[in-house]
């Protein structure tokens, strides 16, 4: 197995002589360019390690002879993904660190895939926020961002992003933020084929989120708008519930809401999200005024 930090030594010494007085005898570039590759080979032998922060920060090294010495923008934003990767289960922080800068790089490229390569960076800083540090604000806007930047050719695409927007919107109380994303997805499938095996299950989300919103007259208006745009809604379960939880809501009865949903639960089984949002609508039903007179 390759010394790592064989490699790296080498490495530098390439840049060394490049950066140097060597460099007037030509053949710098080719010295930058085998530096780098070094860098990327003791950065993959130390991943065979286990050793991740090492890793990341060869990585980076790679990445920094590729962007200044070389002038490689995307090659070096490549590297940076690379570094992001590298550091992502132990250092978390220098990963988002070092995939945006891969983003700052991209930007500035010229290629027609740019807008969609800036999408997956952000995709992915979106789950690093969501997964590896828990924070729902900044991974809601990365994920907003990279649905933003697709094409109209990529809308498939960018509603699978619309939707983790939206998902955590809703997990972090901003009800109105995701019926009005989930709204934007459903609008899209109306009508076109390939998309509108999911439409009931985005209705059906919206629905959850109004009731979360404690507006029953709002709730049910929005309802029977889902029924209008997918017929096929108001013959399932989904719709059912729906309805039958705003009554238990009216009702003042948690016992009723929650008898709803274990009933349901048995036959079509909810989603995380779903019980999520739908205990906090259960927890949030208050007993009426004359029960304790």
């Amino acid at each position: 197995m390759e010394d790592p930090q064989a490699l790296i030594q080498q490495a530098e010494k390439l840049v060394s002589k490049g950066s140097g007085g060597w460099s007037l005898f030509g053949g710098s570039d080719e010295k930058f360019w085998d530096a780098a590759r070094l860098f990327k080979e003791a950065a993959q032998a130390y991943e065979r390690q286990g050793q991740n922060i090492q890793a990341g920060k060869t990585h980076e090294r790679a990445a920094e002879v590729r962007e200044k010495n070389l002038k490689e923008l995307t090659d070096a934003a490549d590297s940076y993904v690379e570094a992001s990767d590298a550091y992502r289960r132990d250092d978390p922080e220098a990963a988002i660190r070092c995939r945006e800068r891969a983003f700052a790089l991209i930007q500035q490229s010229t290629s027609e895939s740019k807008q969609t390569r800036m999408s997956r960076v952000k995709e992915i800083l979106g789950q690093i926020y969501e997964h590896d540090l828990k924070d729902l604000k900044r991974a809601r806007e990365a994920y907003k961002e990279a649905a933003e930047r697709l094409p109209k050719a990529r809308e498939l695409n960018a509603n699978k992003l619309w939707t983790q927007y939206a998902d955590l919107a809703a997990l972090d109380g901003d009800y109105y933020g995701a019926i009005e994303t989930y709204d934007r997805i459903i609008n899209t499938m109306i009508g076109n084929g390939t998309m509108k095996w999911s439409l009931s299950t985005y209705c059906f989300k919206a629905g959850i989120c109004h009731l979360a919103t404690g507006d029953m007259v709002g709730t049910r208006r929005a309802v029977e708008s889902y029924r209008q745009k997918d017929p096929e809604f108001s013959s399932q379960y989904k719709y059912k519930l729906l309805e039958d939880l705003c009554n238990a809501v009216d009702n003042h009865s948690q016992d009723e809401f929650s008898e709803l949903l274990f009933q349901f639960d048995r036959t079509s089984r909810l989603e995380p999200w779903m019980t999520a949002i739908l205990i906090k609508v259960k927890d949030s039903i208050e007993a009426p005024d004359d029960e304790f007179a």
